[in-house]
């Protein structure tokens, strides 16, 4: 796991506090929640927030540590529930297609803005898939 570091972090859009929080930790705004985790997911950090830190009333925010879980061979990870975090090639793994149409959805997948612009991933990608079966103009269009 790889924090985000404090050039990331303004990057991002967080706001750093005067007070020492630690490696990766910012306070996100309230007000830009969304810009800063999408930011930080296509950007490949998994935004969490800090636990027992909670909500904080002077900046109107929450304390956030921002992390990259990546693959030994440095591919991203995405977070899927329950702790676990799937990286591409998992994703191929369960995916009901072949490689060309895998390849399409993952691409869309990442236009779109990653992990930020769909909380059920491999659902996202059944979505597309459905849509490329069904289009008369793709190359995937299921005649019949």
């Amino acid at each position: 796991m790889r924090k985000a570091t404090k050039k990331e972090l303004k990057a991002f859009g967080a706001v750093l506090p005067g007070y020492p929080v630690g490696a990766g930790v910012a306070l996100v705004p309230e007000a830009t929640k969304k810009a800063v985790k999408s930011a930080a997911w296509s950007a490949g950090f998994d935004v969490v927030p800090v636990r027992g830190a909670g909500y904080d009333a002077n900046y109107n925010g929450y304390l956030c540590l921002f992390r990259s879980y990546r693959h030994r061979s440095g591919r991203y990870r995405y977070h899927v529930g329950g702790g676990e975090y799937w990286s591409r090639s998992d994703f191929a793994r369960h995916f009901d297609g072949s490689r060309a149409l895998f390849s399409y959805c993952w691409r869309r997948f990442l236009k779109c803005g990653g992990a930020a612009a769909a909380d059920d991933i491999s659902a996202f990608l059944d979505d597309v898939a459905a849509e490329a079966v069904n289009n008369e103009k793709s190359p995937f269009y299921i005649y019949g």
